[in-house]
This record gives C-alpha cells, sequence and structure tokens, in this order.
C-alpha cells in the first residue's frame, strides 16, 4: 500500500469527515440491554471516536439502531395491552433521540477532558424515500426480536407485515428497505458544520418519509439501511472522506475461502468489478461496500472501511480498506 499517496490526498481535501458505527459496536447479541451495558459500550467507542476530533476532523457521526429499536419493539409487544403500539417510524426518531444523547454526552466529556472545547449536538434526521420504490412490495429486512414459531404464528395475527425465520435464531418481523433519496435536514448539518460543530445524525437510516403529491412528508414503515443514508449524508454536506466501521480491519475477497486476499487500497472501477463478482455477501459487506462506492463516485472523496479501534491508522492511510476514484 502507498501510505504516502492516501495521505497526502486526504491533506489536500477538507477535514470533514462521515463517521458511520453500527447499532452491535453500542449493543451487542449478548447484552440484554440494560442501561449500564449501553453507557459502557458506548463510553469505549467514545474513547476512540474522540481520537478523530484530536487528529484534527470535524467529524459527522451516523449510527445503527438495530438493536435498540429491537428492544422497543419488544417493550411494546409485552405492553400492547395497556400501551399503544407505535409505528415503525416513530420508534426510529425514539431510538435516534436515545442513542444521540448518550453519544452526544459521552462524546462531550471525552474531549473536554482533552482539554477540547466541546462543540457537538444532535440532529433528528428525517429521510426521504420514493413512494414508488420496489422495496415496498417485497417485506425483506428483519427488525425488531426474535420469537419461536407459536408467538410469531399468535403476532401474525394482528401484524400487516410477514415474519421470516433469521439464521436459525428464531422468527423476526420483515419491514421494507428502500433507498434512501434525500435528507430533510442536510443543509442545517452542513450549516452548523460550518459553524465548526461536529454533528450527530442521520441515526438508523434516518427517519423513513415519503413526500405526498401536495409536498407534506408522510412516515412509512420501513427501515433504511445505515450506510446508505451515510454515504447520502457524506454526499450532501461535502464531506471528503466517509468512514464505515464494522468488525474487521480491513474488506476481503474470497473471504473464509483458502484464495482470501484483504483489500488495501483499491480503484472505484475495481471495486465495482469485485462486487459484481459477488465477493460482499448482501447480509453483511455488500451494503458497506455499495455505500463506499456510492459516495466515492458521486463526490469524488474516499471511503474507507475498517474496525473502529483503528479508525485513526485508517485516516493517515496506515490500514484498512481505502477506496479512491
Amino acid at each position: 500500500m502507498n501510505t504516502g499517496s492516501i495521505s497526502a490526498y486526504g491533506e489536500e481535501r477538507n477535514r470533514l469527515i462521515v463517521v458511520a458505527v453500527g447499532g452491535n459496536a453500542l449493543l451487542t447479541e449478548r447484552q440484554r440491554g440494560t442501561f449500564e451495558e449501553q453507557m459502557e459500550n458506548v463510553e469505549y467507542c467514545a474513547t476512540e471516536l474522540c481520537k478523530i476530533i484530536q487528529e484534527g476532523y470535524q467529524m459527522v457521526l451516523t449510527h445503527g439502531n438495530g438493536p435498540q429499536i429491537g428492544l422497543i419493539m419488544l417493550r411494546d409487544s409485552f405492553s400492547r395491552i395497556v400501551r399503544p403500539v407505535m409505528p415503525l417510524y416513530v420508534y426510529s426518531a425514539e431510538s435516534q433521540g436515545q442513542i444521540g444523547f448518550l453519544l452526544m454526552r459521552s462524546l462531550c466529556n471525552h474531549v473536554a477532558l482533552a482539554g477540547i472545547q466541546p462543540r457537538i449536538t444532535t440532529i433528528l434526521t428525517q429521510v426521504i424515500v420514493r413512494k414508488d420504490d420496489p422495496a415496498f412490495s417485497k417485506p425483506t429486512k428483519p427488525v425488531g426480536p426474535f420469537y419461536t414459531l407459536e408467538e410469531m404464528e399468535e403476532l401474525q395475527k394482528i401484524s400487516p407485515f410477514p415474519f421470516v425465520e433469521d439464521s436459525g435464531r428464531g422468527y423476526r418481523k420483515a419491514v421494507c428497505s428502500p433507498e434512501p433519496v434525500a435528507i430533510v435536514e442536510s443543509s442545517f448539518i452542513k450549516g452548523l458544520t460550518s459553524l465548526g460543530l461536529s454533528i450527530i445524525a442521520g441515526g438508523g437510516g434516518g427517519i423513513p418519509l415519503v413526500r405526498n403529491d401536495d409536498g407534506t412528508l408522510s412516515g412509512c414503515e420501513a427501515v433504511i439501511d445505515k450506510d446508505l443514508t451515510s454515504a447520502l449524508l457524506a454526499t450532501e454536506i461535502g464531506a471528503s472522506t466517509l468512514v464505515i466501521l464494522t468488525g474487521v480491519e480491513r474488506v476481503a475477497i474470497h473471504f473464509n475461502t483458502p484464495r482470501q486476499q484483504w483489500l488495501d487500497t483499491v480503484s472505484l472501477e475495481q471495486m465495482k468489478q469485485y462486487y459484481r463478482e459477488g465477493h460482499f455477501a448482501e447480509g453483511s459487506m455488500g451494503p458497506k461496500v455499495l455505500a463506499a462506492m456510492r459516495f466515492v463516485e458521486k463526490s469524488g472523496g474516499r471511503a474507507i472501511i475498517t474496525r473502529l479501534e483503528k479508525v485513526v491508522d485508517a485516516l493517515r492511510g496506515e490500514t484498512g480498506t481505502i477506496l479512491v476514484p
């Protein structure tokens, strides 16, 4: 890997970056989701993310919300007799506020302890999707808690959405996952970054909305891919770099085979070829690589896929999979 050229490339561009962290980084599958567990995970994330600000980058932070949405839906399924069930897009807003607050408070504390004035805020983010998106006819995205066959059959009587078997762990509600086409608050976010603020936004892919014929907006029962929203947001606010954090240091082709090869610096055209060849699974690395490619193609910037602990090294061009024009 030619780290010198990547470092020079990064220095030539602005220091505004979008960093996407997954929901599982804030709450793992093996945890119950107590406040103490979530705060321990948030504190660990904030410790690493603070290093980005210390490096002189201005950060817009996006995050997943899958495990948290699952807990909210589980809570309401148990209490539905006394507590009205809310639409899924309201749960998205609820989780954005909860996770955004925890990350904001923790990041502000870590930045202050590092001797930097905290200039961080959270914005609830609405994301527009098309009413005619083909995804609305194919609910395929599993959300919420896992149910046994008996529980699923009972819930199916009152749910307008189908349930699907998920990885041998039980049944989950399946909803639509349309493409993000516009972010309502992108101009506000860009304006705040021009004042020197770091922003937490786009949580869980954003609150999904459709635009009506009269120009008004309505919520819809859907889940938007967090990394695709992050790529769109990074493009709309003029970020120089999109960083997608995952569980591995670099992306691989021929993954988990004798021919496995880790990718360092890759051109957009080469990554497109790998993507067409089917190297990246739809349920794991596929959406991350797709989001990275979209950002690089539309913005001319660079995209990095790496793990949280290596993010500063990756920004320096020393590790990670770095996608360039």
